[in-house]
């Protein structure tokens, strides 16, 4: 550094670069050829007087020959005209120890090393560039002179040119030869966006184009097509004029895709508006879509101007049912923003092309939500229009769509008069109705103006016209409304029926309340459970009064200490009433309560449901019912109160006749309780009794089924025949290693039910016997421990192998038997759901059963087992004398190895 800059070094690491430190500017100026120096000071003066340093161009010094300025022997040439600097070192300030020094002194012979290194590399970049193939490639210099004049003349014929000879290729064949690929890519990948994007979006475009593919192989997947309105918002969000290089196809699949999700009229919304922003036409009948999918949303202005325009450049061609749906959706828009007339308006000009007088029922709904002084009357008016177009053909939804339409804008005397004409009509009387209203207007021709019909209207009093006859002034008439009603899951508009009720001075009874009541409750919003509880609790509290009365009446004399008694007792559980209710309700009965122990019993709200329990039997003084009892069952097993079930079920014995539902869940509650108590089952029948055994059940059962008459015998058998019931009454007897009993049980179903064992119950009892019978034959020949420690299979696993082929050949008999009697064809017996073949099932698997009894014969104490199962039998009131004693001689044997 010392030898560049007349500075020190460390002045010129620092200002060497900086553009104001003019001194430095002439440190290496030896570096730079003088005659560029001279001719840069020889160009003239600018208008700054200043002068201007013109360096080499950058070719100059970046030639790789020896007549580059920058080449050591151009550098270093002592010859070279430039401008001559000598430089000295001075050891101190005397001038006598100055000495001239040489800058170049052992720079040249590195700078000439490193040239030649530059040189050997511009020399391979120049054969690499070449090809393998070029002129000095290695491979064709490896070559003999002969080898490589062949392998050039065989690379001519395959048409391989240099690359300076390719680089010469006409740029149009090129942009011909990249229009064909695109061409044929278009083809080959069916629906897809191909135009050239920037690259930093072409990741989006592919994500779409897959998202497009796989959605047009899986029309019916919804998920798919949700994908594919994903990947469609992201590029219209990045993709710049994402809209304007969609092709018309993809524009048709996309709304395709959309319009099949019904419940995304938005999709609609965004797709339509992104058509039309990029030019794009639609149809009428997508016109109308995108039309109704702006209704959906709300967006009414909108839907407005879009019906507008479409309606000045409407088809005359179109069909009714385009019609219809276009004027239905004009009437609604004009409805929503209040202008009723308008919509009268649209709907005579529907009418006049052609349209049903359907759509009148929209008309009425506007007029209906109208504030307007008259907006009764001309509602009452197009209904008339309507009834005079159709006269008997107005069917029965129309009606309903009138009376509701009524009943929600709180016209319940129009709403009534309507449902009268509809109750006429499904009684046959129509005309009668039509007549009564042509009486009182005057005979009006059906294509009159809607003047003329409001003109005759407004001339007879509107009271004359929904004037109700006395044979629909009572509960029943609204009893059937209020009943059509909760089956549309109207319920607002059945609790508006009730009120109408009242205001007509018509008490409602238990019956219609419930109804209401119970759709509260299935609704489950907090609201609707509030008022269902406070108007069941305000009904409770009716009968809880009437009870009392009763009561007072019947001892008057002990009535004042009577009520102290009773508010002692039940005070803490009385209803009160709720301050918003004033007008008079119908008592509760059991319904009422019925509804509200079931819907405890789903919510688990046992606080609830035993209060209401104690209510019930305490100051309402109800007597419980069948279904009412099962869902105190139900409770007591949900909460493991095993006493007091079984104390409940022992009453209900000789007061209440039980269901099926009664012992399915005693025999859960059964079941149940023995898996608690497997470990000590001597406190299950100290604790419980007799009443929890299975025999007792069982035997309770059958006595039931014995005082069924023939039509709820009937019903019964639907709930045993191959039902879960049957198998879980088969497994609690097989639990309890009880073949005997499993034999009566299987008897006793067929004989009362008609019931058989499936191939779940085979199977079970089949895992059973052979879990029993190896226990036995181990115990007795000491052999079982020692064949579990040789590795060989366990007895019970040779059992259910014997066991196997003994049904199997009792099956066999039991057939061949069976067709010799019956003069049949074995076939004939094949089929599983025939009688005969469940009857042979049922004879096989009893004597299989007999047979398992004499191989364990320490069942019981008798000597036999006919001894054994009679008196099982008539524990369980089933009769066996039929079955027959059958021994197995196979089966009496060990199993085998």
């Amino acid at each position: 550094m010392q030898g560049i800059c007349r500075l020190s070094r460390r002045w010129h690491q620092q200002f060497c670069h900086s553009p104001a430190f003019g001194p430095h500017q002439k440190c290496l100026q030896s570096f730079i050829p003088s005659r560029q120096i001279r001719q840069a000071r020889r160009l003239p003066p600018q208008r700054s007087n200043r002068s201007r340093l013109v360096a080499p161009s950058a070719g100059d010094y970046l030639k790789s020959d020896d007549t580059s300025l920058l080449s050591p022997t151009q550098l270093f040439s002592k010859d070279r005209d430039d401008l001559v600097v000598r430089e000295f070192e001075q050891l101190g300030s005397d001038k006598s120890t100055q000495k001239r020094i040489d800058a170049t002194d052992g720079v040249g012979d590195e700078a000439e090393e490193i040239w030649n290194e530059l040189q050997d590399v511009e020399r391979q970049l120049e054969i690499a560039q070449q090809g393998p193939f070029g002129p000095q490639s290695p491979f064709m210099m490896q070559l003999d002179p002969e080898d490589r004049e062949r392998f050039k003349k065989v690379l001519e014929e395959e048409g391989y040119k240099p690359d300076d000879e390719e680089d010469a290729l006409d740029l149009a064949e090129i942009d011909r030869m990249l229009e064909e690929d695109d061409a044929e890519a278009n083809e080959s990948e069916g629906l897809a966006v191909t135009l050239h994007i920037p690259r930093a979006h072409q990741s989006l475009v592919n994500h779409f184009n897959t998202a497009l593919k796989e959605a047009n192989e899986n029309e019916d997947d919804v998920h798919k097509s949700l994908s594919l309105w994903k990947w469609y918002l992201r590029c219209q969000q990045k993709v710049p004029g994402f809209s304007r290089i969609i092709s018309e196809s993809v524009w048709d699949f996309l709304w395709k895709s959309q319009r099949a999700i019904e419940a995304r009229p938005q999709h609609l919304v965004l797709l339509g508006r992104d058509m039309l922003a990029a030019g794009e036409s639609l149809p009428l009948e997508r016109k109308l879509q995108y039309l109704e999918a702006l209704q959906a949303c709300e967006q009414t202005a909108e839907a407005i101007t879009t019906w507008e325009a479409m309606h000045e450049e409407l088809n005359p061609n179109c069909s009714i049912d385009f019609l219809t749906r276009f004027y239905t959706t004009g009437i609604r828009l004009h409805a929503v923003v209040h202008r009723p007339q308008r919509a009268w308006n649209v709907a005579t000009k529907a009418l006049r092309k052609g349209v049903k007088p359907g759509i009148l029922t929209e008309v009425i709904s506007a007029w209906a939500q109208s504030k307007t002084p008259d907006s009764a009357t001309k509602a009452w008016v197009v209904y008339l229009k309507m009834r005079y177009l159709l006269e008997d053909k107005m069917d029965a939804q129309l009606y309903d769509e009138v009376s509701n339409s009524l009943l929600d804008t709180k016209h319940s005397s129009m709403a009534v008069s309507v449902f009268k004409d509809m109750i006429m009509h499904h009684r046959g009387l129509g005309k009668n109705t039509l007549r009564h209203y042509q009486r009182a207007v005057g005979q009006i021709p059906k294509d009159s103006d809607p003047a003329d019909f409001e003109k005759a209207v407004n001339q007879v009093s509107l009271n004359v016209l929904l004037f109700l006859p006395k044979e629909f002034q009572n509960k029943f008439f609204f009893a059937s409304w209020i009943k059509r009603l909760l089956g549309q899951e109207r319920i607002e508009a059945a609790a508006e029926v009730v009120d109408l009720m009242y205001e007509r001075k018509i008490k409602p009874d238990a019956l219609h309340l419930n109804g209401i009541i119970g759709a509260w409750l299935r609704d489950g919003s907090p609201r609707s459970v509030e008022r269902a509880e406070r108007l069941a609790r305000e009904m409770i509290q009716v009968r809880i009064n009437q009870a009392t009365t009763h009561t007072e009446n019947m001892t008057l004399s002990q009535s004042g200490s009577l009520i102290r008694k009773t508010t002692a007792q039940h005070g803490q559980h009385t209803w009160k009433r709720p301050n918003n209710l004033s007008r008079p309700v119908p008592a509760a009965n059991l319904e009422t309560f019925s509804l509200l122990f079931n819907f405890y019993e789903e919510g688990r709200q046992w606080q609830n449901f035993r209060q209401l329990r104690e209510t019930m039997t305490g100051p309402a003084q109800l007597k419980p019912n069948t279904f009412i009892v099962n869902r105190w069952l139900a409770a007591e097993l949900h909460t493991r109160a095993y006493d007091r079930f079984w104390k409940l079920y022992k009453s209900l014995q000789g007061v209440l006749s039980p269901n099926v539902e009664t012992f399915q869940l005693a025999w859960q509650t059964s079941a149940t309780q023995m898996q608690a108590f497997k470990p000590k089952p001597q406190r299950l029948s100290s604790s419980w009794g007799d009443e929890s055994s299975h025999k007792a059940i069982f035997a309770s059962m059958m006595d039931w089924a014995q005082r069924l008459n023939a039509r709820k015998a009937q019903a019964a058998k639907f709930d045993f025949v191959g039902s879960q019931f049957y198998f879980e009454i088969v497994r609690s007897f097989c639990h309890q290693l009880d073949l005997a009993a499993v034999v009566c049980a299987l008897q006793g179903l067929y004989r009362t039910f008609g019931a058989t064992p499936d191939d779940a119950s085979v199977q079970l009892i089949t895992g059973q016997v052979a879990r029993i019978l190896p226990r036995t034959a181990a115990s007795s020949t000491g052999l079982g421990r020692r064949r579990r420690l040789a590795g060989h299979s366990t007895p019970e696993q040779n059992t259910l192998k014997s066991i196997a082929e003994i049904i199997e050949t009792l099956e066999a008999d039991k057939k061949q038997e069976t067709a010799k009697q019956a003069g049949i064809d074995l076939s004939d017996l094949e089929n599983p759901e025939s009688a005969t073949y469940k009857k042979i099932r049922l004879d096989v698997m009893t004597d299989f059963l007999m047979m398992s009894m004499h191989k364990t014969r320490a069942e019981g104490d008798v000597n036999t087992v006919k001894q054994r199962l009679a008196q099982v039998g008539e524990s369980m009131h089933v009769d066996v004398d039929h079955v027959n004693d059958v021994h197995s001689p196979d089966l009496s044997h060990s199993p085998k190895e």
